[in-house]
């Protein structure tokens, strides 16, 4: 009777713990962030920008559940419509984008701009254009970085725990 308590116990107790899945998310900021000042990089004000987690909105831009995968090889995730509605409507300027940040559990992972489907420059960062589509690639142009999030352990690995890794 003993041990059937402990397991019940122990099952109550850590189930949820262990059974909880990371949440993937899109979150827009509360204001535009500085770049990053590195010499040689900073030749645009849209550049690379580091962002806390005091410096996310409230509420997720794209939501977990719109988040439908994610090829780590060709970096491209898939949406809802819905999600796809949301970035179309942005209307990110020409020459400096809407900064956001891809969250692991309102966790920065990986920080950039929705840039305008209508740009003819690049961003010195992350990219995601503002089109209605429901697949998305996330760009990069960051000289003389060679780090890229785009593969960070921590990403991959969410989107392998919730079935969403391509």
């Amino acid at each position: 009777m003993k041990l059937l308590i402990t397991l019940i116990f122990f099952l109550g107790f850590y189930s949820p713990a262990i059974s909880q899945k990371p949440k993937i998310e899109i979150y827009l900021l509360k204001k535009r962030l500085p770049p990053i000042e590195k010499e040689g990089l900073s030749f645009s004000r849209a550049s690379h920008f580091n962002v806390t987690s005091k410096d996310i909105q409230d509420s997720a831009f794209i939501l977990d559940t719109e988040i439908l995968n994610y090829d780590s090889s060709k970096n491209i995730f898939k949406v809802a419509a819905s999600a796809s509605l949301k970035i179309s409507s942005l209307d990110p300027s020409i020459s400096e984008g809407i900064q956001f940040t891809l969250t692991i559990d309102k966790r920065p992972i990986l920080n950039g701009y929705f840039i305008n489907k209508f740009t003819s420059s690049a961003l010195l960062s992350y990219m995601i254009m503002n089109r209605n589509d429901s697949i998305y690639s996330i760009d990069r142009l960051m000289p003389g970085i060679k780090n890229d999030d785009r593969k960070n352990p921590i990403l991959i690995n969410a989107f392998k725990v919730t079935a969403r890794l391509e």
